[in-house]
């Protein structure tokens, strides 16, 4: 069948050597799943409701470690920091002088950051396929191959060597933009970066933590 359009139908793929269609892109972002152990990058972040109305901007800083190591920190408007260790997940809320402490799910390889920090095998977990864009980035959809999942599809985009944005459709039909900045694939990073230290007076709810 024709396509009805170059822009409905985007580029055709070239296939692979044992007769898969290769995806652009996918080389890329597997590569960099499977080699980077370290991580750092800026992030702007973008909320979306199921209308499309803008409904948050914020940006902050992160950093990863492999396996399961992240600190996720908002710098604005408002100021969060979110820290795991691979088996405890801290989430400070610097206004409300708060932390919750929870143990890490043993279900958290379905969500988008696992890609990132665990190494998922995105084959086993994913249907992907290639998502048209005017970019100029290669960008990548990954719909979960389970029931249960946190999103309904993870869009990844890369250039050459790193992954640059994402956007999360969750099940509320809201999207979440993500765009890192000033990336650097092997940061050498303190392991402390990873322990949360709770400041005086600060209110602690356990969670999961028994």
């Amino acid at each position: 069948m024709l396509c009805l359009s170059l822009v409905l139908c985007g580029p055709a793929l070239a296939t692979a050597e044992d007769g898969t269609k290769a995806i652009p892109g996918r080389a890329t972002l597997e590569s960099f799943l499977n080699v980077t152990t370290n991580y750092s990058a800026r992030f702007k972040q973008t909320l979306y409701d199921e209308y499309g109305e803008l409904l948050e901007e914020s940006e902050g800083q992160l950093v990863l470690a492999k396996p399961g190591k992240f600190r996720w920190e908002y710098q604005q408007p408002y100021r969060q920091l979110i820290v795991s260790d691979g088996i405890l997940l801290w989430v400070y809320d610097e206004d409300l002088e708060q932390v919750t402490i929870n143990k890490v799910p043993e279900d958290s390889s379905q969500s988008p950051l696992a890609l990132l920090v665990n190494g998922v095998d995105i084959e086993s977990r994913y249907r992907i396929e290639a998502v048209p864009r005017d970019d100029k980035l290669s960008w990548l959809g990954l719909t979960p191959r389970t029931d249960n999942a946190e999103y309904q599809r993870v869009e990844i985009a890369v250039n050459d060597v790193d992954v640059v944005a994402m956007r999360l459709h969750d099940n509320l039909n809201q999207l979440t933009e993500l765009t890192f900045l000033d990336a650097n694939r092997q940061p050498t990073i303190d392991q402390r970066t990873f322990e949360f230290v709770i400041p005086p007076g600060v209110d602690v709810v356990n969670g999961a933590v028994e």
